[in-house]
């Protein structure tokens, strides 16, 4: 009697053309990942300066405005904005 085999590949040689083909697309996929050209340092000359400036010197500021004014004034600076609710 004979057998009839209706595969044409045994499951270790299917596995391992499955093996073989998703290693070929990967490393497809990371050589055109390495391609990429890399970011551009940026020259010192265009990084701005950023000012920070604390409490107190918004306060100072508050008591100069209202000390130089000739009429009764209130002064806003930016810490006291940051203090109003957000319905306003």
């Amino acid at each position: 009697m004979s057998t009839c085999n209706n595969r044409p590949f045994s499951l270790p040689a299917l596995t391992f053309i499955k093996s073989a083909l998703c290693l070929s697309v990967l490393s497809a996929i990371g050589s055109a990942y390495a391609a990429q050209p890399a970011i551009p340092v940026k020259n010192n000359a265009d990084i701005e300066v950023i000012e920070v400036r604390g409490i107190r010197s918004s306060m100072a500021a508050n008591l100069d405005i209202k000390r130089l004014s000739s009429s009764v004034v209130d002064a806003i600076t930016a810490e006291d904005i940051g203090k109003f609710p957000d319905k306003n």
